[in-house]
């Protein structure tokens, strides 16, 4: 975490930051191992949660968020496969859930 994500200022708001962006990254990651394909709304509406993501987690000091969310709106980009889109999206789930482990524990 950076200076930022230490402030106790931001406590809560780093708080319903992670459990809002818990809901939507275990509904996507749900969706993409249980779907062959998405549709292209679907595929929209996941670029955009990431996008904001990646704009977002650095700012509430999650910059591990960032960089993994910039890694998978990249690979989105250059037509990323499904099954590779599920990977990503599973490791972005469990680095989610580790950072709130973490920030639980402070």
């Amino acid at each position: 975490m950076d200076a930022l994500g230490r402030d106790g200022r931001f406590r809560g708001l780093q708080k319903l930051f992670l459990q809002e962006t818990m809901v939507a990254l275990s509904f996507w990651t749900t969706r993409l191992e249980r779907s062959a394909e998405l549709s292209k709304h679907e595929f929209e509406s996941l670029f955009s949660i990431i996008h904001n993501l990646k704009g977002s987690g650095g700012g509430y000091g999650f910059r591990p968020l960032t960089d993994m969310a910039a890694r998978i709106e990249a690979a989105m980009v250059s037509g990323i496969s499904r099954a590779d889109l599920t990977k990503l999206m599973t490791e972005l789930l469990w680095l989610h859930r580790r950072l709130c482990d973490d920030f639980a524990n402070r």
